[in-house]
């Protein structure tokens, strides 16, 4: 599962085929994060800015002592393979703690490694939740084990992930409430993922960016409505829209790619109380109209993955000796095939990495030609190999830099010949630092005044 998933995320960066949106954001994040202590950007909003403005995501300092030791896109990418692979401990610690036998155990950390979102997933380069998945198995394990307090680190580290984290967190605890009658465990929990996500979310709209209700949820804020009370109001007064907007042809499509891998079994336990872990799904996968949300190619899979998981273990240990025997190698044989399917076009970028690695290889050399003190303004698929400067901002804001970097690959940037050909225009100006015909263009601003 690393191998495979790391190499793909990894040769995306090195093809120069990741963007500014957002390897770039958290490459140049964690420069800063190296060298000043602060989760600061300049190319995620047009100007210098904390990334915590726009989601609060303090989880990113346990990666920091890493890309300390080896700074580079490289290990971001590479560690959120190992985090994500991690999970299989405590998933490995719950088949057991259930009670399953040694070859069901397999079965099943076999069918979570395999398990189509779990790779894609990475596959839009490195974000905050992939730390959802061990963080919610470890949560779930020590809940388990009745173990309270280091049930609650995780909870804990958990919402840290990300404001919308805590709606994982509080699905987990109304299922303590609901399913398992553990009032004492339950309620408090509930209450603290509610109180985090109204004060996360408050902090973001006093001191941020605000929620991101209004691009995610935007059929459901009616008039001048905003935030998630709102989308809620809307859900209660009028479901048909939410049956709507959930059951349409792409979202079932990713219904599918989520539940068959594991043969349906997260519906097939007796106690509706269990359907209350199915509510982030329903709410971060379903509900928004966002198309990257539904769909197992980009970050937001994650934590559905874990939940889903766990409602397996619950159930295949209520079936029968007999029919375990059948479903168990049915789901290990239907989640290895839809990987197949759906994963084994992404090599695809390992093996397009060594053909035309030459060609990688002249615009890593064009882009050395760059002074590390100054300030710049790159296409979106040059910028992540930027980021180790303070001020280097996505070409298509228009943000005003000492040298511009232009992508002249066919089909890469719409217009980028003719930029070039406007820098070539005024040559008094703009200094040609490097030009490779149909890959890059580098020219330096001389009357350049500003950031340095």
């Amino acid at each position: 599962f690393i191998g495979f998933s790391a190499s793909v995320t990894v040769c995306r960066y090195l093809s120069y085929s990741s963007s500014t949106f957002d390897l770039g954001i958290f490459s140049q994040m964690f420069h800063y994060m190296k060298t000043t202590g602060l989760p600061l950007t300049t190319c995620e909003r047009e100007g210098l800015l904390s990334h915590f403005a726009v989601h609060i995501s303090p989880i990113w300092y346990l990666m920091l002592p890493f890309y300390a030791l080896f700074p580079s896109p490289v290990t971001l990418q590479v560690l959120q393979s190992l985090i994500l692979a991690s999970a299989v401990i405590p998933l490995y610690l719950l088949a057991k703690k259930m009670g399953l036998s040694p070859k069901a155990i397999l079965i099943l950390c076999v069918c979570f490694c395999a398990f189509p979102a779990l790779s894609g997933g990475q596959f839009y380069d490195v974000h905050e939740n992939c730390f959802l998945t061990p963080l919610l198995f470890w949560m779930l394990y020590f809940f388990e084990k009745e173990k309270s307090l280091p049930m609650w680190g995780f909870a804990v580290l958990t919402l840290l992930v990300k404001e919308d984290a805590a709606i994982y967190v509080a699905a987990v605890a109304l299922y303590m409430v609901c399913g398992r009658k553990q009032y004492k465990r339950g309620i408090p929990l509930l209450l603290a993922a509610i109180a985090w996500f109204f004060a996360a979310t408050a902090l973001l709209s006093v001191f941020g960016d605000g929620e991101m209700s209004a691009s995610r949820f935007g059929p459901y804020l009616i008039g001048d409505s905003t935030g998630m009370l709102s989308v809620l109001k809307t859900v209660f007064i009028n479901p048909g829209l939410l049956l709507f907007e959930v059951f349409q042809e792409d979202k079932i499509k990713f219904l599918l790619q989520m539940l068959l891998p594991l043969g349906f079994l997260p519906f097939c336990g007796k106690k509706l109380s269990r359907l209350t872990l199915l509510i982030p799904m329903l709410l971060v996968n379903l509900m928004p109209d966002w198309q990257y949300q539904y769909s197992i190619f980009f970050q937001y899979v994650f934590g559905s993955t874990a939940l889903l998981f766990y409602l397996t273990l619950l159930n295949v240990r209520e079936l029968s000796a007999k029919r375990r025997r059948f479903m168990l190698p049915m789901i290990a044989a239907l989640t290895l095939l839809i990987a197949v399917s759906q994963l084994s076009g992404s090599f695809n970028t390992v093996t397009h990495y060594f053909e035309k690695k030459e060609t990688y290889e002249t615009i890593t050399e064009q882009l050395e030609k760059i002074p590390e003190e100054v300030s710049v303004s790159a296409h979106g698929f040059y910028l992540p190999h930027l980021t180790d400067r303070e001020f280097v901002y996505d070409l298509s804001t228009d943000t005003p830099a000492e040298y511009v970097v232009i992508d002249l690959r066919a089909g890469a940037e719409e217009k980028a010949e003719q930029l070039a050909n406007y820098y070539h225009t005024y040559p008094d100006r703009y200094e040609e630092v490097a030009y490779e015909q149909k890959l890059i263009a580098i020219y330096r601003d001389r009357q350049y005044v500003g950031q340095k």
